[in-house]
């Protein structure tokens, strides 16, 4: 289910969907980094950082597993941010667009 937030400084909605779940799984850190969310590249870096200091077959563990729990979680976090941010969750703008044109 997509969620929509706006901005109150500039009016500006971002949506929360599906591509949030395909940009980590194959993109991983690169979405983080990109998407600001800093704290979640800290903690995948320390992950991949121990398995790697743990030796090869441990770092499979957060190498191939980051990637799966970051999938189940990432529209959460996303949401999460947005909030923190002072953003205002909102009902799909393209439907209230709709119902401001009055008909012709």
């Amino acid at each position: 289910m997509t969620r929509y937030f706006k901005s109150l400084d500039n009016g500006k909605v971002e949506e929360v969907d599906a591509f949030q779940v395909l940009a980590i799984l194959f993109l991983g850190p690169l979405y983080l980094c990109f998407a600001g969310l800093w704290r979640h590249l800290l903690i995948w870096g320390i992950a991949i950082g121990l398995g790697l200091f743990a030796g090869p077959p441990w770092a499979a563990i957060p190498i191939a597993g980051l990637p799966i729990i970051y999938c189940f979680l990432i529209r959460k976090i996303v949401a999460d941010e947005y909030l923190k941010k002072g953003w205002v969750e909102v009902a799909d703008p393209k439907l209230a667009l709709d119902k401001e044109v009055p008909d012709a």
